[in-house]
């Protein structure tokens, strides 16, 4: 099999990080190409952009194309058609047209097809593992935006606490110079394993739900994940996170508080792990594919 699965220097560092993966762990044969050609797959992410044309909107976000290339594709889907409502049959044919529509969870959709593999993401276990290290950090949170990922609400707990909080992402317009602040942006996988080595805890909370990759890499490294009570966390994370209601930044951070200040040193269970691994997450992903394609 023949796929175009283009790197994007726009798109979030996750979703990199389930391409990375999904070539990795190709069967033998497979052949990934730099241009899309007759009777190649194209794979697509799918994070709710306009469903009939590419848009100077889409390239905001997707620096490559962001629709089908052809008859034969697959898309992963992070999202699912909120912003174009008027267009949802659009929507609906792409997906009705996928060889596979691989997602974290069906509910997103709002879509019924049969050709849908619900599966987590994963992360990769040689490079997210636990060190006997200094905690300093009593919480690492990731993200851009400081309100809809609670990241000022990290930090205004960890001032409470006279405590450090690391932040890994883009500068934050709402976040000052502070001495409990650290901020890191453009970090390779082994210091990005460092800090959650560093952490205590890790902030998987986004407002608008999501999957959250740091609160698998970051439990593989020894953090306590703490995730908003959502539907999609209790699916995947039930086992070892700790769930706080989805509240304004005023009344969280006073949950915070409270969770915060209890010390943790974390062993995380391989058993919790080990469904999350990304070598048999891509399996199954395969599997589905290549059924789906005969």
């Amino acid at each position: 099999m023949r796929l175009y699965f283009p790197y994007d220097s726009k798109i979030s560092r996750a979703m990199e990080r389930i391409r990375r993966a999904f070539i990795a762990y190709s069967p033998p044969g497979t052949l990934f190409v730099d241009n899309m050609e007759t009777d190649v797959v194209h794979c697509l992410n799918w994070v709710g952009q306009n469903p009939r044309e590419h848009t100077a909107r889409c390239e905001i976000v997707q620096g490559v194309p962001t629709l089908p290339l052809g008859s034969k594709y697959i898309v992963f889907v992070h999202v699912g058609n909120p912003h174009y409502r008027d267009l949802d049959s659009y929507y609906q044919r792409i997906l009705a047209g996928a060889l596979l529509v691989v997602t974290y969870d069906r509910e997103i959709l709002g879509y019924e097809g049969s050709n849908v593999l619900e599966t987590p993401w994963g992360f990769e276990p040689t490079t997210f593992y636990r060190e006997p290290r200094a905690r300093g950090y009593k919480i690492l949170a990731t993200g851009y935006v400081a309100e809809s990922e609670a990241i000022d609400a990290c930090f205004d707990a960890c001032l409470r606490l006279q405590a450090k909080l690391c932040h890994v992402g883009g500068l934050l317009r709402a976040i000052p110079r502070h001495p409990c602040y650290d901020r890191y942006e453009g970090i390779s996988d082994s210091e990005l394993r460092d800090l959650y080595n560093s952490s205590e805890y890790v902030s998987g909370m986004r407002r608008e739900g999501g999957f959250e990759l740091p609160v698998l890499e970051g439990y593989a490294c020894g953090c306590r994940p703490i995730v908003f009570e959502q539907p999609t966390m209790r699916k995947w994370y039930n086992d070892f996170a700790i769930f706080v209601p989805n509240l304004p930044r005023g009344e969280l951070v006073k949950i915070l508080v409270d969770v915060l200040r209890q010390p943790t040193n974390l062993n995380p269970r391989p058993d919790a792990l080990e469904k999350f691994h990304w070598k048999q997450i891509i399996a199954r992903v395969w599997i589905s594919l290549l059924e789906g394609s005969r």
